[in-house]
């Protein structure tokens, strides 16, 4: 009996040992599984953001124009694009992947998940050209125009343009905010061209209190001239003011308010700072590169004194000169004031460069009307 219940006690033991053995190798197996998987994602996280962003240069080279992207492939997916220091960043939420930017201004809601994007760039002039400034859009969300005032109108024909690209944007007039027909559980963005603030004392109405928070944003223009720009958000039925205070439009180009556009496709008042800064900043380099041509262009002249209006053209350009280097001394002052506060909202350092870059498109414009005068610009 003694020599039974031995026999039995050492197969027991030996099952025991067979299980834990197989649970042992079933884990490291499922261990390497799960690593290679992850390995594969992170592969795939990369491959994707790598061609994002060859898609993004790609895109913001032609200026002024629209792009159509096909990103059903990431429709599981949610992308993010912030901007903090000046410093742009965007990647896919949760995957611990990004690409950074400290160059190119590029404007986004705060998270995408849509299976369309559409890319827009458009010419940044102040007075000269200092950038394209880069829209990503979510092909999925409403836009909602209020307001009947002229960039209302210019907004609504630059953003119907429907082409085999497909780059047409869900915009529509409204005259009231009850007037929005939310269709499903897509984002909704209102642009108040007119900024009358009393429409935020009041309830969201109850089609737009429905939507989450996040899937609501409103970003309106106020001040005599719509200079200025506040963001709100959405809390249940109630909005929330998302700036401190305005943030001033720096805007130039009489033909098209490129900054508004930035400020409309911006994820909110703090990625609409930091962009404009690394703008304003490009600027400051642009200047720079400016002076030295003023430089040349001043040696030319003395070189060549014998020319009808060789006097004439280089009064004009020491003027110029002048005014670019009080010009330049605004653009650090107003870069110093949006770096301290992380906002564009120091009127009297940042608005200050549309008055020099009047006077320098004013030099500019006398050179040209001044005989054979080389012009800056």
């Amino acid at each position: 009996m003694a020599v039974n219940k031995r026999s039995q006690i050492e197969v027991t033991f030996n099952w025991v040992y067979i299980l834990i053995a197989g649970a042992v190798i079933l884990l490291f197996f499922i261990g390497i599984i799960i690593k290679q998987r992850a390995v594969s994602e992170e592969n795939i996280h990369r491959e994707v953001l790598q061609k994002l962003e060859t898609i993004f240069a790609a895109a913001r080279v032609s200026e002024d124009t629209k792009y159509s992207i096909d990103a059903s492939g990431l429709a599981d997916y949610t992308l993010y694009f912030n901007c903090e220091e000046g410093i742009t960043r965007y990647g896919i939420k949760d995957a611990g992947l990004e690409i950074e930017d400290a160059v190119n201004p590029l404007f986004a809601p705060a998270e995408i998940s849509s299976p369309k994007l559409i890319t827009w760039s458009m010419p940044y002039k102040l007075p000269f050209k200092v950038t394209d400034l880069f829209f990503v859009i979510p092909a999925n969300t409403e836009f909602f125009v209020l307001g009947e005032n002229k960039f209302a109108q210019e907004l609504l024909n630059a953003t119907r343009e429907d082409n085999d690209r497909g780059t047409k944007l869900n915009i529509n007039p409204i005259k009231k905010l009850d007037d929005i027909a939310v269709k499903g559980k897509i984002p909704v963005k209102i642009i108040d061209t007119e900024g009358n603030s009393k429409i935020y004392e009041k309830p969201i109405p109850p089609l737009l209190s429905e939507l989450e928070n996040q899937k609501v944003t409103l970003v309106s223009f106020i001040g005599p001239n719509q200079d200025k720009v506040n963001y709100y958000g959405k809390e249940g039925a109630t909005w929330v003011k998302l700036n401190s205070q305005p943030l001033s439009i720096i805007s130039f180009d009489e033909e098209r308010e490129t900054a508004k556009y930035a400020a409309i496709f911006s994820g909110g008042n703090k990625m609409y700072g930091c962009e404009m800064y690394k703008t304003i900043k490009r600027l400051s380099y642009l200047n720079e590169i400016y002076a030295g041509k003023l430089a040349e262009m001043s040696v030319y002249y003395e070189k060549n004194s014998e020319l009808l209006y060789a006097q004439a053209c280089k009064n004009t350009l020491t003027e110029l000169k002048d005014e670019l280097q009080s010009y330049q001394l605004r653009v650090k002052a107003c870069l110093a004031s949006v770096k301290d506060s992380k906002d564009l909202s120091h009127e009297d350092n940042c608005i200050e460069l549309i008055k020099g870059a009047l006077a320098l498109n004013n030099f500019n414009t006398e050179l040209s009307k001044t005989g054979d005068c080389i012009t800056l610009y």
